[in-house]
């Protein structure tokens, strides 16, 4: 007996395209990621040279139209259609490819009513245009409708494909994707796409902005390993491009904060193992005053072929606290090749080399979240005993406005005390603006305490019956200072406030 032949439904083909991302600005990634694969193999084949290599992103908002241009290898002719069309077959290598499953050309469909790739093989006179109608495909994907067709079926029905003559010493691939759908404005919105690709591409680093980018590359230099960066730009016309760089910066605000935090230095974070480089990145090194505010550049993140696998949170659970990842800027460029992306990009595959890494990288972020908590705890331990301190002091003046002091060793010993806080508040080394403003505070309220007690606290001995004389009293003060100086201060206290009951008699 012959066994049925399977068949492949044509919701799947819904499955890999609007199910398959949560963010919708993922479709750049994917289109942009091919392009680095194309530009990569170009670069080797000696077509162009890596500064040669572009990516070129139109954003037409008032046609609702968007193109992603690259001059890389293009596809030749005879193989052009059955590489676009078929879904989930691709010839790329997964160790040396970012893009190998064959299914990330799929993300445009789901967001537009035509998608078109225009590719051009170099030494070949024409050009390759294979044409997806979505606006069909949406209508035959409805549930109920044209049920009996598979994904194969519904794939021929909205495919088409010609051949156009083109200058044989040219060689692109381009992404078309024409009437952009109403509700995904977000798509045309050129800033959030910068924002968007400068986090997730292979771009370079703006050196105006981050000064630690030579030493970056110089790190990756000696270890071999290529930090591989492509001119991204993009415009809403060829005249306005403009190219995209990495956010990353050394200055940054944080979260409740008047001013900002600032990298101090790069430390490198490497990892070899049987004589193999598992992973290489950095990471900034502040004085870890708080979590950074700014979305597009906070945490550490993951990246494969320098492109970014997840997000800023994708690392925050390996630390002690999760929102400890947020108080770095940094990043991991994943070197082994069994370290593959999930089909998402929105981690790796859960393989024994993955979790091996994770649990380097868990020790890690271990010593990372203990460096947070010994800074937490230094600036906790400087402002609590200046705390203690100033209200120590407080207290004691407020004592002796009411009672008086008894000798002028007891108004020295709480002058001292106020020097002592004084000091207290010299060795804490704030950093940010509040807590500046905070120890100024704290210094002059120290200053006013010195001022009432020089000026405004009395001696005990001067309530003593009028028919005491200036020397009886005198004696009596100098009786009192013995007693302060060589008596516990409670003890010292009381002793003195019975005398004075009892001269008062």
């Amino acid at each position: 007996m012959n066994k049925p032949k399977a068949e492949i439904g044509k919701f799947s083909i819904e499955s890999l395209t609007t199910g398959m991302y949560e963010n919708h600005l993922v479709v750049y990634r994917e289109y942009v990621q091919n392009s680095a694969d194309s530009l990569d193999k170009a670069v080797q084949d000696g077509i162009i040279t890596q500064q040669q290599a572009i990516i070129d992103i139109i954003i037409n908002k008032e046609e609702r139209r968007i193109e992603i241009l690259d001059n890389g290898l293009g596809i030749p002719g005879d193989v052009a259609f059955k590489t676009l069309v078929d879904v989930g077959k691709s010839t790329k290598d997964y160790s040396t490819n970012r893009g190998f499953r064959g299914i990330g050309r799929l993300a445009g469909f789901a967001y537009c009513n035509t998608l078109k790739f225009v590719t051009s093989f170099k030494g070949e006179p024409f050009k390759s245009i294979v044409t997806f109608d979505c606006s069909l495909m949406k209508k035959l994907l409805i549930p109920g409708e044209s049920d009996h067709l598979t994904a194969e079926n519904v794939l021929d029905l909205v495919t088409s494909y010609e051949k156009i003559p083109e200058d044989s010493a040219v060689h692109y691939f381009s992404v078309i994707m024409e009437g952009i759908d109403a509700n995904e404005d977000k798509l045309l919105d050129m800033t959030k796409v910068n924002t968007y690709l400068s986090q997730v591409a292979p771009v370079p680093f703006n050196r105006g902005k981050f000064v630690f980018t030579t030493e970056i590359i110089n790190l990756f230099e000696k270890y071999d390993v290529p930090l591989t960066e492509y001119k991204i730009s993009i415009g809403d016309s060829k005249e306005t491009l403009k190219p995209i760089y990495k956010p990353y910066k050394h200055r940054y605000a944080l979260f409740n904060k008047k001013n900002a935090e600032e990298v101090l230095q790069i430390e490198p974070i490497i990892k070899e193992s049987d004589g193999k480089l598992l992973y290489i990145g950095w990471y900034g090194k502040t004085n870890l005053q708080g979590a950074c505010s700014e979305e597009h550049i906070k945490g550490i993140r993951l990246r494969k072929g320098n492109i970014m696998v997840g997000d800023s949170n994708t690392l925050s659970e390996l630390f002690r606290e999760e929102r400890f990842n947020s108080w770095y800027i940094g990043e991991i460029h994943i070197l082994d090749p069994e370290i593959i992306p999930n089909a998402r990009r929105d981690n790796f595959e859960l393989n024994n080399a993955y979790y091996q890494i994770r649990s380097y990288l868990t020790d890690f972020f271990d010593r990372l979240s203990l460096d947070i908590r010994e800074a937490s705890k230094k600036r906790n331990e400087g402002e609590g005993k200046l705390i203690k301190l100033v209200q120590e002091a407080e207290d004691r003046v407020t004592a002796l406005i009411k009672n008086g002091a008894s000798s002028k060793v007891e108004k020295k010993k709480v002058m001292d005390l106020l020097i002592k806080a004084n000091e207290s508040s010299d060795k804490i080394k704030a950093t940010t603006e509040e807590g500046k403003e905070k120890i100024k505070d704290y210094k002059m309220k120290i200053k006013n305490l010195e001022q009432i007690l020089e000026n405004k606290v009395q001696y005990k001995g001067r309530d003593l019956p009028s028919s005491y004389s200036k020397k009886e009293k005198k004696i009596v003060q100098i009786i009192f200072e013995v007693i302060d100086n060589n008596l516990e201060s409670t003890i010292a206290e009381n002793l003195i406030n019975k005398i004075l009951q009892e001269l008062k008699k």
